[in-house]
């Protein structure tokens, strides 16, 4: 697992990388591609608590702490690709309210896996060390519910942006002069949309 996602957020991120133009929306996905092979690289590690039970929970700890960051960001593009596509605003002006978000992402990552740690929730969990599987309800408090949340507003969203695209495609043939624009900018969108699926996957 932790293989297969470093080499597919690294592909990932070399193509992001050498797109001629670039916005709020990409250098998100590069983000979260970083976010991606940091956590890919400590479930390389395998289980730390082989050496000892400190390893063991730093490895849990930061686990959790970008597993949760990744989720949480999914959730931050897809409130930027509904306000970008959807409600039309352009990307500039939610810049601010973007920065602000991955701050707080961060922040309230890390705290929770610092609360997690205090508490004694981790030790070995199989292939790697994260929260016990003697402690189910942290697990689905703290990772399940958070990722649901994420696949159930990625596919919302997914599906509102792609009926914008398909409208903007149909009221463009009412305007012959504009068709090749539009037909251009449509033809960005889904490329957007294609990366913003890798990602999704990639998490």
């Amino acid at each position: 697992f932790g293989t297969a996602s470093f080499f597919a957020s690294v592909v990932m991120a070399h193509k992001l990388y050498h797109e001629v133009t670039t916005n709020m929306f990409t250098r998100m996905l590069r983000s979260l591609c970083f976010i991606d092979r940091v956590l890919s690289l400590f479930f390389l590690i395998g289980r730390a608590g082989n050496v000892n039970m400190g390893l063991c929970r730093t490895q849990a700890l930061i686990i959790q702490w970008f597993s949760t960051a990744s989720m949480l960001w999914v959730i931050l593009l897809s409130y930027q690709m509904y306000h970008w596509v959807v409600l039309k605003k352009h990307p500039k002006r939610m810049e601010k309210i973007i920065k602000r978000s991955i701050v707080s992402i961060f922040l309230f990552s890390g705290l929770l896996a610092i609360v997690l740690l205090g508490i004694n929730a981790y030790d070995h969990a199989f292939l790697w060390c994260w929260i016990s599987p003697e402690k189910p309800a942290y697990r689905i408090a703290f990772f399940e519910v958070i990722l649901l949340a994420s696949w159930l507003i990625s596919l919302v969203v997914l599906q509102l942006v792609s009926k914008s695209v398909a409208e903007r495609v149909q009221s463009s043939r009412l305007h012959a002069n504009i068709t090749t624009l539009l037909g251009q900018n449509s033809y960005s969108v889904e490329k957007k949309l294609s990366l913003y699926i890798g990602s999704f996957i990639v998490i």
